[in-house]
């Protein structure tokens, strides 16, 4: 690939987030509120809200305000809390809306693992793990069969009375879907503490939370430079802590945690 289609491409996608950014401003919706929460999922230390019912940018508008967005899935065990904590909430059977979208509503591919390819998450992490219906999103051209076409571009997770019941559907931007109610499900991903502790003269034990398996320690001499380098001691994991040993021999150490 030449520098000319790499410039190109990045403009697209640029272009695409913007245009995405400029609906959540200006697009008229419902506001939406928080039904329950906040829940922290023990498993990865992220905060859940489920919101009222809504649309899918009102619901992201929300999430916003929050501190977060609407949630990315990144395993089946996640995918499993937020289905069985939300799904049905009150003993009211929902559809959860979730921060997959279509990144360009110019280009629709009507070869669905194509069109799989063109959704994303609105917190800007990487896709590495689905859960799509088998039949979704729909083909040949992701609208119902409406004429002129209604693209759908917006991912919510089906309810339980569905035949797909878990698994995950395009839709429009609307509040129902066959009659029940679209909940948004907000994640935020807090900043983990790191906490140092002198043990001896030369010795100190740094710890931070265990689900914070996405950080990594980092350590230099003089704050305010570049010069920062990952420390290699492997950490020990007690309480739920992750715990590293790491000397100090002859200068002053500063210490972070950067998520990778």
């Amino acid at each position: 690939m030449n520098a000319k289609m790499m410039n190109t491409k990045h403009f697209l996608a640029t272009s695409a987030l913007v245009a995405l950014l400029c609906s959540l401003a200006l697009a008229p919706s419902t506001k939406a509120g928080i039904l329950t929460g906040p829940l922290t999922n023990t498993a990865n230390g992220h905060i859940y809200y489920l919101l009222t019912e809504t649309n899918w940018i009102a619901a992201e508008q929300e999430a916003l305000a929050l501190g977060g967005h609407l949630a990315t899935i990144r395993n089946a065990a996640e995918e499993s809390w937020i289905y069985t904590n939300f799904n049905y909430y009150n003993n009211v059977v929902r559809a959860l809306w979730i921060g997959l979208y279509d990144t360009n509503p110019l280009v629709n591919s009507t070869n669905r693992a194509t069109r799989r390819t063109e959704f994303a998450w609105i917190s800007g992490e990487p896709v590495t793990y689905t859960h799509w219906s088998p039949v979704e999103p729909d083909n040949p051209d992701s609208s119902e069969g409406d004429n002129p076409p209604v693209w759908e571009f917006y991912g919510h997770i089906w309810d339980r009375d569905d035949l797909n019941a878990g698994t995950w559907n395009n839709y429009l931007n609307l509040v129902t879907i066959f009659g029940y109610p679209l909940n948004g499900v907000v994640e935020i991903v807090p900043i983990p503490n790191l906490t140092i502790v002198e043990k001896t003269t030369n010795q100190v034990a740094l710890s931070w939370p265990a689900w914070a398996t996405n950080y990594v320690l980092q350590s230099t001499s003089a704050l305010g430079g570049t010069n920062w380098q990952s420390v290699t001691n492997l950490p020990a994991t007690n309480a739920n802590q992750l715990i590293v040993t790491n000397p100090i021999v002859g200068f002053a150490r500063f210490f972070r945690l950067v998520q990778h």
